[in-house]
């Protein structure tokens, strides 16, 4: 199960589901396995999944 739908074009998630998400990068919860500054991210704007630094500006979703 993933949040990107390949289909769609940027953004690359299903917009029923989320609406109004930009195409823009996206922590996840996740940290990188060999390093504790390192943590997962989305790009929606391209549909793949990469990491970063902790120090990154990215947006996050909250669930309420």
């Amino acid at each position: 199960l993933t949040l990107i739908d390949e289909r769609a074009k940027a953004p690359m998630i299903d917009r029923v589901a989320f609406p109004e998400t930009p195409g823009e990068s996206f922590w996840s919860s996740s940290t990188f396995a060999n390093g504790k500054e390192l943590a997962w991210y989305v790009r929606f704007d391209r549909g793949d999944g990469l990491y970063g630094r902790l120090s990154e500006t990215f947006r996050v979703r909250c669930v309420q």
